[in-house]
């Protein structure tokens, strides 16, 4: 156990024979991402959802149970063990939590110890064991640091307002002057988030339910003509990665993306549907899970977004295309993205396209 935990630089199995245990969500509570301040926000009456700012964003402080146990040969020496770390705890406003199998450092403030439980008798006198959870308060909850105390650098891949384009998977033809392209979408299990699908850029793979909170009916405001709620989605992830390295890549380029994100697109291939969201936080990190014989790591997201427009259907634009020829070259008529990657002659009858990206 030792050379796991440090708080104030002091390794606490060596110092107070404490240790976290397994199964108990440690890791799931101090990864959590914080949820988002409601903002300025108002609600319409003649309105579909709210009208929300996204000027200076914040975030609540996160408020953490982490559990422990406290191990010991003797009942002597688990009573100065626990006496020694009481009195650390309630002399510290502030402590750092270093965490070496998740690279993480953390500064928290202590609240309360809600639960106590003893394992094992005293009178046994051999072995004694105490769990109890401590409540923290963490008020730097977009503050990321590893073990070493450096800054985590938290980047996501940038916006693809067309999404992953394949040209060459198309059939195209030329209308009253302009060239229609055409074809299947692509996986129709795919999902993307502004233009990059999940599974590729974050891990991330829909759990069991996911499409049933996208298709929840709006709560009517009881308006005439009749207008609708914000829509608040709990939405279940698996977040799945081949390794450590991957595995936190992934999770941090999710959570800076969600944390400087205002409204997002989530399209649904299969569905052939756009649903703009909004961030709202993380209900739950569930326990990550390593596959035996395997390097894969898989954990359990829930993450709650808001829908501002709940009666509002859109399809995904990439999938209904235009291009306007003017010369030899083609311009795409809903974006400038791709003006210069593709264009086309006719040669003896037959429709030549080029593509460049």
């Amino acid at each position: 156990m030792t050379g796991k935990y440090f708080i104030n630089g002091t390794d606490i199995w060596d110092a107070y024979g404490m240790f976290a245990p397994i199964g108990k969500d440690f890791y799931a509570q101090l990864l959590k991402a914080p949820i988002r301040k409601e903002g300025l926000t108002k609600n319409w009456p003649d309105q579909n959802g709210v009208q929300r700012s996204f000027h200076n964003i914040k975030y609540e402080d996160r408020q953490l149970d982490l559990p422990f146990v406290m191990y010991a040969i003797s009942k002597s020496q688990l009573l100065a063990q626990y006496n020694a770390f009481s009195a650390f705890v309630l002399a510290n406003q502030f402590i750092t939590l270093k965490c070496v199998e998740i690279d993480r450092l953390f500064t928290l403030k202590y609240r309360a110890m809600p639960t106590f439980n003893k394992l094992t008798t005293f009178e046994d006198n051999d072995r004694i064991a105490i769990e109890f959870s401590i409540s923290f308060i963490d008020e730097f909850p977009t503050v990321f640091k590893k073990a070493d105390g450096s800054t985590i650098t938290m980047t996501f891949p940038p916006d693809k307002p067309d999404g992953d384009l394949d040209f060459n998977s198309f059939t195209f033809e030329i209308v009253n002057g302009n060239l229609i392209m055409s074809g299947d979408l692509p996986n129709v299990n795919s999902y993307a988030i502004n233009g990059n699908f999940m599974e590729k850029a974050y891990g991330l793979i829909p759990q069991k339910g996911f499409d049933n909170e996208l298709f929840k009916l709006p709560e009517s405001k009881g308006e005439v003509p009749l207008k609708f709620q914000t829509r608040t989605l709990e939405l279940p992830f698996y977040l799945v990665a081949f390794g450590e390295v991957e595995f936190y890549y992934k999770y941090y380029s999710l959570v800076a993306f969600f944390l400087q994100s205002t409204k997002f697109n989530l399209d649904v291939v299969g569905l052939n549907k756009r649903f703009v969201l909004t961030y709202s936080g993380m209900s739950s990190f569930e326990k990550m899970t390593m596959i035996r014989d395997s390097n894969k790591i898989i954990a359990g997201l829930k993450i709650v977004f808001f829908d501002d427009f709940p009666s509002e259907e859109s399809g995904i634009p990439i999938y209904d295309v235009a291009f306007q020829q003017i010369g030899d070259n083609l311009f795409y008529t809903q974006s400038d993205n791709y003006d210069a990657k593709i264009s086309y002659k006719v040669v003896n009858g037959h429709l030549i396209i080029e593509t460049n990206g």
